[in-house]
């Protein structure tokens, strides 16, 4: 139970819970065979592969590619391989499955990575459906999906993408020669709402694009200082009817912001 966290410990997990027989796919027709050297290069640069590193994919990776992988990306906390066909009258439960193994071994490890791989739209929308309803995700959780689709086939995900500390990873092939995206979604209005971080190519390998970082933080903790000032006087001009006024003053002080500044005057007749 404990081998997940032991260090220089490669743990590899497969749940393999498919509902008809599938052959295995060519090596090099395989999105994550294609971008074994992107994954990497983006882990190591963000010291993603300190943690666990659990993957995600819908049957269309053999298990070759896999071990290739595991063995390319040397992850020091182990790396847990969950696998399931996006088709099927039992995804739903079978994704389930899924999530609730995989929130066990996020809960025992000390920080986790997860890649979800898959060229179907459909499987990534119920990626994103059953993470959220199997708590697999948190803050601290890294999402890095890697898929062949173009970004305009994806705009059914940005939510989930921009509420979580997630990336896209787009794999392009120009000519034959592959060049990788990657992309951040980003929550509210944020104009643009999708910002290409970073870039990838055989020759120059990963490039960051501009000033925000991979992973970067979308929100922000504000620090209010709030003072409280109360003061009172009385009327004694009639011993039978005391009238006294409260003043309260709240003086909201941002760090960030300007100061807000709210008067509430109180008025009792006692």
């Amino acid at each position: 139970m404990v081998s997940v966290l032991t260090p220089l410990f490669i743990l590899v997990f497969i749940a393999i819970l498919t509902m008809a027989q599938l052959k295995a796919p060519k090596m090099e027709s395989e999105s994550l065979s294609l971008a074994n050297e992107v994954v990497e290069a983006v882990m190591s640069r963000v010291s993603m592969l300190h943690c666990t590193v659990l993957f995600f994919t819908d049957a269309t990776t053999s298990s070759t590619t896999f071990f290739n992988v595991i063995n390319h990306l040397r992850a020091s906390r182990g790396v847990g391989v969950f696998e399931a066909a996006s088709n099927g009258h039992d995804k739903n439960k079978t994704l389930f499955r899924l999530m609730s193994e995989a929130r066990r071994l996020r809960q025992i490890s000390l920080c986790v990575t997860v890649a979800v791989v898959s060229d179907d739209s459909a499987f990534l929308a119920a990626f994103a459906e059953w993470s959220l309803k199997g708590r697999l995700l948190q803050w601290s959780t890294r999402l890095l999906a890697v898929t062949r689709l173009p970004l305009s086939d994806l705009h059914h995900l940005h939510e989930f993408f921009s509420i979580n500390n997630a990336m896209l990873l787009i794999m392009e092939n120009n000519f034959g020669k592959l060049k990788c995206g990657v992309y951040v979604h980003m929550p509210y209005r944020h104009k643009p709402p999708v910002i290409r971080v970073a870039s990838w190519t055989p020759e120059k390998h990963l490039k960051i694009s501009g000033y925000i970082p991979l992973f970067p933080e979308k929100f922000y903790k504000q620090v209010f200082t709030i003072l409280l000032q109360l003061s009172y006087f009385s009327n004694h001009k009639h011993s039978a009817s005391i009238t006294t006024y409260y003043d309260l003053s709240i003086v909201v002080l941002n760090t960030k912001y300007s100061s807000l500044y709210l008067e509430f005057i109180c008025t009792y007749f006692i």
